[in-house]
This record gives C-alpha cells, structure tokens and sequence, in this order.
C-alpha cells in the first residue's frame, strides 16, 4: 500500500472513531497488518514442520534405558548440529515394534536382536545393525512367590516373551537346575503390563529391564539373577536394510552413530542423574528410581559379533 493511500484510510477510520486519537488509530492499522504476516508465518511454519515430520528417519523406543543416548542427544538439541531429522516412535512391547519394522512405519528399533533375527529367518526382512546397547534383563521374583532360588521355581509362572532374549535367558539360567515340578512360561510382551501384574501379585516372577526391575525391587520384589558384566549384548539399534543401503541414508547412520558414542561419553561422564528428565519423560522413572539405578556403562557404537548372531540364530531355528 502506498503512504498517500495509508494516510487516506486513516483518515477514514478517524472519522468514525472521532474520539480516538490518530495514533491509536495508527497503532490498530498496524496491529491487524502484523497479525496478518504472524498468521502467513505460522502458517508456513507449520507447512515446514509437517514437510519435516514427513521426511523423518522414524526410530521405535521402549520405555528403557537401552534407548537413552540419542532420547538424550535428541532431546538436548545435539543432533540439529549434524541436521539429524529424528522421529521416535513409542511402543511398550517388543512385538508391536516388530509389526511396525514388517509393516515399514518404522525405519529403525531399539529393540531385540533375538526378535530381529526372528523376522529375518521367518519374514524374510533383513536388517542393519548399527551397535549393540546397554538393553539388559533381570529376573525378578514377586514377594509374595516367596522364591529365593531357581530350584524352588516348580510349579511358577515366569513371565517373558516368546522367540526373544527372555526366553533364551529362562532357558539358560535353568539348565541344569534340579526343579522338583515343571514350571511354567507365560507370554507377557507388554513390559508395562508385565510390571503390572508383578505389582499386581498376577505373576510369580518375570524378566524385566531396566529402569523396571529397580522400580520393582523397591516395591519389595526380590531380583534373583542380574546381568552380568561379560554376558553377551542382546539389545541392538536396528535398521531396516533397504533403509541403510541407500546411499542418501548412509551419511546419516554415519553422523548418527557419531552422536551416539558422544551421547555415551556424556552420560559415562556426568551420570544418569544428570539426564532425569529424559528419563522421566521416556522410561517412566521417578527421581527416586534413577537415584537407585545400578550404574551402567555405556559404550560408542559397536555392532554385535558373529557369536552372538549365531547364538541368536541356532535358539530360534
């Protein structure tokens, strides 16, 4: 519009608003103007963050640790430097996470290399590993059960999930054990509902990670096996093959395990204490909780080895 023109329409607006002053008249003039661009400007903000979103790598979480250094490192802002465009997509069991890898919704997973192994050999979808993680279980034994050993499991229920690290983990810990009575495994994905039912006094004992075999232990649950430093790495970041061999993709998985290792350092260094709020917002974790977390040591990206492939592959043939 052109200053003559404003002048003009000023005027006009005096005229019907005589008891108002030029100014305030300029400044409402002024006021419908700006609100006009602003409504332009959130407009296209929203166009971009909807292209955004849509252009996304899309990585399915747990609510557990093995997860936190890129929650962390997104969270914090530390993958806008490299322009890393992350989605996370929320799931509580390993299962629902498997669909959206099959079903593509996904194009990668904090999830169970005992899983991915599973859809490999029975779906024929493969996958890229880009690192082992810190994903560990631990047996948890309800209060009420009353079992202090793995020989008086007769007659128990253990909660864990079927062609996954659980169940390879039941298996091992009782061979060889001397149960007077058979004991029973129970399909229970969810780890949320499997908590529950622990709390619930609905199941004997399960496997459960971390932070929910803390949470259950200070609720008087009693852990009878925990991860040890040595044993083998069943938790993997994993993507989709199709998705990693592209070659657009493969700068990406570069930078990302880039921010990953340095998102492990920083925890290594300060402490989960440091990053509660990541915890609390994804892993369902009190502040009480993340205070008595064992300390766990996270490494840069490393891809699992042979011998943990070809342990994977011969359980679940």
């Amino acid at each position: 519009m052109q200053r003559g023109n404003l002048f003009v329409l000023l005027l006009k607006i005096r005229r019907r608003m005589r008891k108002l002053p030029l100014y305030i008249c300029l400044f409402t003039f002024l006021a419908v103007s700006c609100a006009k661009k602003d409504s332009k400007t959130d407009s296209n903000r929203t166009l971009v963050q909807t292209i955004n979103k849509s252009n996304a790598v899309k990585i399915a979480v747990m609510p557990t640790i093995d997860a936190l250094p890129l929650l962390i490192a997104y969270e914090r802002g530390w993958m806008e430097k490299d322009s890393l465009n992350v989605i996370f997509r929320r799931f509580s069991a390993h299962m629902d996470i498997d669909t959206a890898l099959i079903g593509g919704s996904v194009d990668g997973a904090f999830t169970d290399i005992f899983r991915t192994e599973y859809i490999s050999q029975k779906k024929k979808l493969s996958f890229y590993y880009l690192t082992s993680t810190e994903l560990t279980w631990s047996l948890v034994s309800n209060k009420a059960a009353r079992l202090n050993r793995l020989d008086q499991f007769g007659d128990k229920m253990v909660a864990s999930t079927r062609f996954s690290a659980t169940d390879y983990l039941t298996d091992k810990k009782f061979e060889g054990v001397n149960v007077r009575d058979p004991f029973f495994k129970v399909q229970i994905n969810d780890v949320r509902v499997r908590y529950n039912m622990l709390i619930n006094n609905e199941m004997d004992s399960e496997w459960l990670p971390e932070p929910w075999a803390t949470k259950a232990q200070m609720e008087g649950h009693k852990i009878l096996v925990k991860p040890k430093k040595n044993d083998m790495k069943f938790g993997v970041l994993a993507f989709r093959k199709q998705f990693a061999m592209d070659s657009d993709n493969k700068s990406f998985l570069s930078a990302l395990s880039k921010v990953y290792s340095e998102a492990c350092d920083s925890i290594n260094k300060y402490g989960i204490k440091n990053y509660a709020a990541e915890m609390q917002k994804y892993c369902d974790a009190d502040t009480a909780v993340i205070n008595r977390l064992p300390r766990i040591m996270f490494t840069h990206t490393e891809r699992p080895d042979d011998t943990i492939i070809k342990t994977v592959d011969s359980y679940i043939r």
